[in-house]
């Protein structure tokens, strides 16, 4: 599995640049119109069509729209390719010597494809947390009763909610030892 690369939550909102954009939008045509299309001269006599104060404004909230048709669009293909599969959730416990080891490790297991791990959060004794996700490269994970019997080593099911809860803040509060 690889790292997957991609940043979830606790980042700077980037829509908040497209709706300033869009609030500014008015001040940015006019000041086009003003300033560099048509300066103030005594002989212009306030003459001259405000294009941008105009064309600016429509182009953002075009703009807008095809990012949020976009943005919709995402989520849609999201949702759809989700939808009949079925996860499984592991959680396992790690006893072990090594302080560079992970403690907790929990499975993302794509049941419809042999039990192969679709992603997988590693949770090491300093609370630190690594996203792996998989691109192509299937590691298929033991059921819950195998992965008991290892000593040193506690595994049990647990809900998307945890998981997703995990993967997407960076952060693990729950216990490091069962």
């Amino acid at each position: 599995m690889s790292d997957r690369g991609e940043d979830h939550g606790g980042g700077f909102p980037k829509w908040i640049f497209l709706i300033l954009f869009i609030v500014l939008s008015p001040g940015i045509g006019s000041l086009i119109d003003t300033r560099i299309l048509f300066p103030p001269s005594p002989e212009a006599h306030g003459h001259g069509i405000p294009v941008f104060t105009i064309l600016v404004p429509l182009f953002a909230v075009v703009t807008a729209g095809i990012i949020g048709i976009i943005g919709l669009c995402k989520s849609i293909s999201k949702r759809a390719s989700l939808r009949g599969k079925q996860y499984e959730y592991l959680k396992v416990f790690q006893q072990c010597d090594d302080v560079k080891a992970p403690v907790v490790l929990i499975h993302e297991i794509d049941l419809e494809a042999g039990r192969c791990s679709v992603r997988c959060v590693q949770i090491y004794r300093n609370r630190s947390v690594e996203r792996f996700a998989n691109h192509g490269v299937y590691m298929p994970v033991p059921p819950t009763g195998s992965m008991n019997l290892p000593a040193g080593q506690t595994a049990y099911t647990t809900v998307r909610q945890e998981f997703e809860e995990i993967w997407n803040s960076g952060r693990y509060m729950g216990p490091l030892a069962l």
